[in-house]
């Protein structure tokens, strides 16, 4: 063993017994004869933030970090011992390169988002805290997430929260000022439920809304046609509808495509089977996420003169959904919830060929019958199938959950779109839509 090894490893018996100047002076011995000994500097450095000597931790990681260029972690250390000094830009150049090294590595992403966040870009810090939290479940599935990490990560889901909370409280300002908070308690707590502050106890067992709860409904998997006064309307515009649906299968029309259309990697996608990119169900929206599809609208024109006479679900960016359902002989549409209870779906059934199936909700399964509606809160577990040798069709349109007041109605939109334009303004393309 020669001289600077035997020094370094006396340094190491010395800190482990807690005797840091006995090892730091051994470690400082080590570098007048190698000034690049990166054992001896990185020992300096680690020594020096444990006596909250910042300047001289800066100055030895930052000898590191020329050294090795390319060590994701020496970046890292550099950019704790850096904010210690008040110097965070710095400390967040430190981490961008890190993590332009190693985009995955989680403890950079949360750092970077809470210095941004500490220097007034919380859009910034937020962005990174989004991510961050997509990279927390591989971390936990590896038994990774150490308690440090865990915290940082209640921190950036405090943030999230917040600043979600004060999206919507802006958007619905003036319905507050007008109505009083009373008029707005549920849409309140379906707020505090999503971004985490309170707990969702859900009414039905069965009843799982993928994104927004709204407590305090009665949960019906079916709502009765009696109960919309309108229905009736458009049961007897079905020959209408159908013969312009026809039409467009005549004309081989092509504005059909699957429902679902997720990547292979997506979470979801094993969930939804053989129907993943499938034309076994597919789909021509006249309505997407609240957009009119002029191209297939223009094709329906009796069709849209009689939507524009319905209730629909209006919530920019959201809804309505209106499209015509095509499910395949023998396609089954597994059990799966819809993203919130605020809405109801009704099916018109189009086509509807002998023993071919039904939709089931919360266990109760109820037959399509050509020109008669059925209604139901997709927000409860559901499926359909076709068991029989002919295609499916029905007509599926967006309403509103006649539990909802027309001042919850408003503010539930403002929540959507609140939430809706924060997570496009931190995750861009890849915010969630609410289907």
């Amino acid at each position: 063993m020669n001289d600077n090894a035997r020094l370094i490893a006396d340094a190491e018996a010395a800190y482990h017994k807690g005797d840091l100047v006995f090892a730091r002076t051994k470690l400082r011995r080590v570098l007048d004869s190698d000034p690049h000994n990166l054992p001896a500097l990185n020992g300096l450095a680690g020594i020096a933030m444990q006596q909250r000597k910042y300047e001289h931790a800066v100055q030895f990681t930052s000898k590191l970090r020329d050294l090795q260029p390319n060590n994701v972690s020496v970046r890292h250390n550099l950019a704790v011992a850096l904010v210690q000094l008040g110097q965070r830009e710095q400390a967040c150049e430190e981490l961008e390169a890190a993590l332009r090294l190693e985009p995955d590595n989680l403890s950079a992403r949360l750092h970077l988002g809470l210095y941004l966040s500490e220097l007034g870009d919380a859009l910034g810090g937020c962005r990174h805290y989004v991510l961050a939290l997509r990279l927390a479940e591989k971390y936990k599935s590896a038994g990774a997430l150490t308690p440090q990490l865990q915290y940082l990560l209640t921190g950036a889901n405090r943030v999230l929260a917040d600043l979600r909370e004060k999206a919507y409280r802006d958007e619905v300002a003036d319905l507050r000022t007008e109505h009083g908070d009373a008029a707005l308690r549920r849409i309140d707590h379906a707020i505090d439920i999503y971004t985490g502050k309170r707990k969702a106890e859900y009414s039905h067992p069965k009843q799982r809304p993928a994104a927004i709860y709204i407590p305090d409904m009665i949960p019906r998997p079916f709502f009765e046609r009696e109960d919309f006064p309108w229905i009736g309307e458009l049961e007897a515009a079905t020959d209408t509808i159908r013969e312009e649906l026809l039409a467009l299968v005549r004309a081989d029309f092509p504005g059909f495509e699957p429902y679902i259309q997720l990547p292979a990697g997506h979470p979801s996608a094993k969930a939804w089977g053989e129907l993943n990119n499938s034309s076994d169900w597919s789909v021509l929206h006249l309505y997407r996420h609240g957009q009119l599809i002029e191209a297939n609208a223009s094709r329906c024109p009796r069709t849209m003169v009689i939507l524009s006479r319905l209730p629909l679900m209006h919530v920019p960016n959201h809804a309505p959904e209106v499209v015509f359902s095509v499910l395949k002989p023998g396609a089954h549409i597994p059990l799966h919830y819809g993203s919130v209870n605020g809405r109801l779906i009704v099916h018109l059934p189009l086509i509807v060929p002998e023993n071919c199936g039904a939709l089931c909700a919360a266990g109760e399964a109820r037959a399509w019958q050509e020109g008669r509606c059925l209604i139901f809160d997709d927000s409860i577990e559901h499926e359909a199938w076709n068991k029989s040798d002919q295609v499916r069709v029905v007509m599926l349109i967006d309403i509103w959950n006649p539990q909802l007041t027309p001042v919850e109605q408003a503010a539930f939109s403002g929540a959507l779109k609140s939430v809706d334009e924060f997570n496009v303004s931190v995750m861009g393309e890849f915010a969630p839509k609410f289907d």
